[in-house]
């Protein structure tokens, strides 16, 4: 009876030792009263040598998707300053693709050229071109006293012309009316005056012609005696350098025929028309708002310069030497002229 006793002593002691497993114990992991015994062999083996377990069990991954997602890194702060920072692949976030629209530039808007104001190319004949509906001009013109030895104009002189333009010569014809208030001397200001007329026409734009009449109203006793004066003209402008638009350099020119004071030579009102004189101009644009002019009326020859100081103010000035053969009874002498364009 004691030997059976002392049996089942030793068996529950070898089965508190470990030497038999309990089928209950065995689907525990690691039971936790082992913690209480580090001699036990499963102490040693879940605690002081976890490398000696059984590796983990490998789970079975899913077929990999595509990501349509970019992945950025996460810059990590360097440890020591002045370094560049390292960047982690572990604290990387996705960043949704942003969609790269790429539209076309759109196209600069024509801004059209300034307008640039052309000097003149006539001086004391009539031009082909004229002014057209809306247009008006408004100067003042002066003549020196003669130079010439025996001429008897001895007094300087000027003249105030103000001119409107009527009609359309680019779609139709053109009518350009001028009235010319004379004598601006203090003792006989305003003393004379008359009208001139003129019908334009442009070809093109770079050409036109006209018919017209000076002096065909006047009053006062010089603008009297100042014959009628008829004429025909046409004037055109070529760029010499057309592959520079900053100053092409325009040569214009004007031919024409005419009576009255384009006559060769100087008839009074009362002898008529006179015969018909030839008259014409060049001139050329050796600035962008400066041109030499030559001019020769049907009497007499002239030489001088046109020009516009502001590129955006339609404000002209001339300056020539008049009768430079002295081929008149007025003679040698300097004029001037100055004016305004209006558009309304």
């Amino acid at each position: 009876m004691a030997s059976k006793g002392k049996t089942w002593g030793w068996g529950i002691v070898w089965v508190l030792a470990g030497g038999w497993e309990i089928p209950a114990l065995a689907s525990e992991a690691t039971p936790s009263w082992l913690m209480l015994y580090p001699q036990h062999p499963l102490y040693r083996q879940s605690v002081l040598e976890p490398t000696t377990a059984a590796p983990n069990p490998v789970i079975p991954t899913q077929k990999a998707l595509p990501v349509p997602a970019t992945f950025a890194p996460i810059p990590t702060r360097s440890a020591s300053p002045g370094l560049p920072s390292a960047t982690s692949p572990s604290r990387e976030l996705a960043v949704a693709p942003t969609p790269l629209f790429i539209q076309p530039l759109p196209e600069p808007e024509a801004v059209s050229p300034s307008p640039t104001l052309l000097p003149g190319f006539t001086l004391t004949s009539p031009a082909g071109f004229g002014l057209n509906w809306g247009e008006v001009f408004v100067g003042v013109s002066g003549v020196s006293r003669s130079f010439s030895r025996d001429s008897d104009f001895d007094k300087a002189d000027g003249s105030i012309p103000v001119v409107v333009g009527l009609g359309n010569g680019r779609t139709g014809l053109g009518l350009e009316l001028t009235y010319n208030l004379i004598s601006l001397t203090p003792s006989r200001f305003a003393a004379n005056g008359n009208f001139d007329l003129k019908f334009h026409k442009m070809l093109d734009d770079r050409s036109s012609i006209a018919l017209g009449v000076e002096n065909f109203v006047n009053y006062g006793r010089d603008a009297r005696e100042t014959p009628v004066s008829p004429y025909a003209v046409a004037s055109a402008t070529w760029p010499l350098r057309p592959d520079r638009p900053e100053n092409p350099m325009l040569l214009g020119l004007t031919l024409g025929v005419g009576a009255g004071r384009f006559s060769p030579r100087e008839v009074l009102r009362s002898e008529g028309l006179g015969d018909i004189g030839v008259l014409a101009a060049v001139g050329l644009q050796v600035l962008p708002n400066l041109a030499t002019i030559i001019d020769w009326s049907g009497q007499y020859l002239s030489a001088g310069v046109s020009y516009v100081p502001f590129q955006r103010l339609p404000f002209y000035l001339s300056v020539s030497a008049t009768d430079l053969l002295e081929s008149t009874r007025t003679g040698f002498r300097f004029s001037f002229g100055a004016g305004v364009g209006l558009r309304f």
